[in-house]
């Protein structure tokens, strides 16, 4: 299961429009997420997670002949967040 979470550290209302896997050269891949509708407004602290498979990104991925390399979320003044995917695992020796 790959949770994504977008949360709002700032002192305004943020509006997220949508969330995607963008590949090196650019390129979108929507896969199918549980989530809730997007455009959804973040007021401080709030935060919005959606929910996949590594299956369903890496469907989308190979019908769109793109390698995922990071998650995005957008907002409605256009600025782009995003996080490496796969994401980084940190452990225990």
């Amino acid at each position: 299961m790959i949770h994504v979470r977008a949360v709002n550290r700032g002192h305004r209302p943020v509006e997220l429009r949508g969330l995607y896997f963008r590949g090196l050269d650019g390129s979108v891949v929507r896969p199918h997420m549980f989530a809730d509708d997007l455009p959804k407004m973040l007021h401080d602290g709030e935060s919005f997670d959606a929910y996949t498979d590594e299956f369903k990104i890496n469907e989308a991925a190979d019908a769109a002949e793109v390698q995922p390399t990071h998650v995005a979320v957008s907002d409605a003044e256009g600025n782009e967040y995003t996080a490496p995917y796969p994401p980084v695992e940190f452990g225990r020796p």
